[in-house]
C-alpha cells in the first residue's frame, strides 16, 4: 500500500515557531490546531518532528523591539 502524500515521512519534519508555536504549512504559518485538524496528524502512529524556527510575525516583533531605544537601568 502506498503512503498518501500528506502522510509521507518527509512531510513530518515540520518547522514550528519557538515563540507562538505556529507551524509552517507550505509557505504559510498557521496555528498548530489548524495544522493538526487540516492534516489529521492525530491519526499518525508517530508524532511529527518539530524543528525550532521563528515565524514572520514573531521575527518582526523582535526586530521592532530591538530597534527601540532601550531603557537605562540604574542600580
Amino acid at each position: 500500500m502506498r503512503t498518501p502524500p500528506a502522510l509521507h515521512r518527509s512531510f513530518w519534519n515540520l518547522r514550528a515557531c519557538s515563540i507562538c508555536l505556529c507551524v509552517l504549512d507550505g509557505k504559510e504559518w498557521v496555528e498548530a490546531e489548524t495544522f493538526i485538524r487540516k492534516h489529521r496528524s492525530f491519526e499518525r502512529q508517530t508524532p511529527p518532528r518539530l524543528t525550532p524556527a521563528l515565524c514572520d510575525d514573531c521575527k518582526a516583533s523582535i526586530d521592532r523591539r530591538r530597534a527601540e531605544p532601550s531603557e537605562v537601568l540604574v542600580a
